[in-house]
């Protein structure tokens, strides 16, 4: 069978156009942006005669345990970005359904980022 003859009976997912792909990368782009941003700011230490009030969670830069915490995030959310992306632009028979599934699971490795690391 050719590949570019219909086939009967068997429903193919649609498959997204460049510009679909090109709005994926944008908003994956701009969720790996701003999570990274947010959890650094979280993370990175405050000036050496700023006073943290002794609350829970601490503010941010009152808690230096948060780099390191900080750093794992960032590693899964740029690889999952990069996974994300891949899957644009290489993968895109896949059908529309797994690169709005891909940004949906950017976004909620990014809230879970943030709220892990203010936690600590």
């Amino acid at each position: 069978m050719e590949p570019d003859q219909p086939t009967v009976g068997v429903d193919l997912p649609v498959r997204p156009s460049r510009a679909a792909a090109a709005w994926v990368i944008v908003a994956a782009s701009l969720i790996l942006l701003w999570s990274v941003v947010a959890t650094w700011l979280l993370a990175i230490p405050a000036a050496a005669q700023a006073v943290c009030p002794a609350v829970h969670p601490a503010p941010a830069g009152c808690s230096p345990a948060r780099v390191p915490v900080a750093a794992l995030w960032s590693a899964i959310l740029i690889a999952t970005y990069a996974t994300v992306t891949i899957l644009a632009v290489k993968a895109r028979h896949r059908g529309f359904g797994a690169l709005i599934g891909g940004v949906v699971l950017l976004a909620a490795l990014a809230f879970a980022a943030h709220r892990v690391t203010l936690q600590v």
